[in-house]
């Protein structure tokens, strides 16, 4: 068993972790179903992003919002939950920029055995074998990084390689989620995808509308 799969760079072989830990991506359930007893309100990206989503037919799904230091739990277009995240070190939205959580939309790899303390959700495959997920924080020397998941500056949570870390708690909860909220996206040229879970990760350089080359006049009212 792979041990320590946590920071992009502990990441020596992605191929080989996904067969050895892995194994195929999960096929997901139908019909998550959440309770609805509180949202929150939306910031401005957020509520772009939702929209995004909304016209590509996906309405569960986790957006990291990387200047807020949160994960937010998106259900029927509604935040239901946010938990503390910690992401990558330097500011950036590229896949190809070192100690960065790029932006986009991926498709999440999810371990069958979410107690097990190494599970993790992979949601990118870098150039160099090296794969970013997210997992239970972990103690790095120097790094502070459980005190810097209770602090209420976002930028002292930009800390790791490229993976997004979580308490314990917020890890199962977010995994819960992401087990029981596949979705079948509609792709640009209007293929629809596998039943999937995925995480939005907001980008920090322009818009969402722009990142993903989307004029608002395409959003739903």
């Amino acid at each position: 068993m792979i041990m320590a799969i946590y920071c992009a760079m502990d990441f020596k072989s992605c191929s080989s972790v996904l067969a050895m830990v892995f194994g195929v991506a999960t096929m997901l359930p139908h019909a998550p179903a959440f309770a609805k007893t509180s949202t929150f309100p939306f910031q401005p990206d957020e509520k772009l992003m939702v929209d995004i989503m909304k016209a590509k037919n996906v309405e569960y799904f986790l957006m990291l919002n990387k200047q807020k230091g949160q994960m937010l739990l998106i259900a029927d277009g509604k935040i239901i939950q946010k938990v503390s995240a910690l992401s990558g070190h330097k500011k950036g939205d590229a896949t190809d920029i070192p100690m960065t959580t790029p932006a986009g939309i991926f498709p999440l790899n999810i371990t069958s055995d979410q107690s097990d303390p190494n599970a993790a959700l992979i949601f990118f495959e870098r150039n160099n074998g090296t794969v970013d997920a997210i997992h239970r924080v972990i103690n790095v020397a120097g790094e502070n990084r459980e005190n810097r998941l209770q602090s209420s500056s976002a930028s002292f949570k930009r800390v790791s390689h490229g993976c997004i870390n979580l308490s314990p708690k917020d890890y199962i909860t977010v995994s819960n989620f992401a087990n029981n909220s596949p979705s079948v996206l509609t792709t640009p040229t209007g293929e629809k995808t596998p039943p999937q879970s995925y995480l939005v990760v907001l980008p920090e350089r322009t818009t969402p509308s722009k990142f993903f080359g989307m004029p608002t006049h395409q959003f739903p009212q």
